[in-house]
């Protein structure tokens, strides 16, 4: 692995679940092929719950900088009662 760091930016589809597992599958296909040469950090916005099967299928391949059970509300933006990420 390189001295590297490589950073991506994604923002998931906001409201089907199913478009955002094809999103993230995509994602981790991508990431799978540079994983072992570069390290990187993906900053997202992917519209779904921490329990959510999106967030299953990214953390195959990827930590959450939050751990599930202690991710602060984010949503409203006005005023945070749930959370996403």
């Amino acid at each position: 692995m390189t001295n590297q760091l490589y950073f991506a930016s994604t923002h998931l589809e906001v409201s089907d679940e199913s478009t955002r597992l094809v999103q993230v599958q995509k994602l981790v296909e991508i990431s799978s092929k540079y994983q072992q040469q570069y390290s990187f950090i993906i900053a997202d916005d992917m519209s779904s719950t921490p329990t959510s099967e999106t967030i299953k299928k990214f953390q195959e391949q990827f930590a959450l900088a939050c751990k599930i059970n202690e991710c602060l509300p984010t949503f409203s933006s006005s005023k945070p009662t749930r959370t996403i990420v």
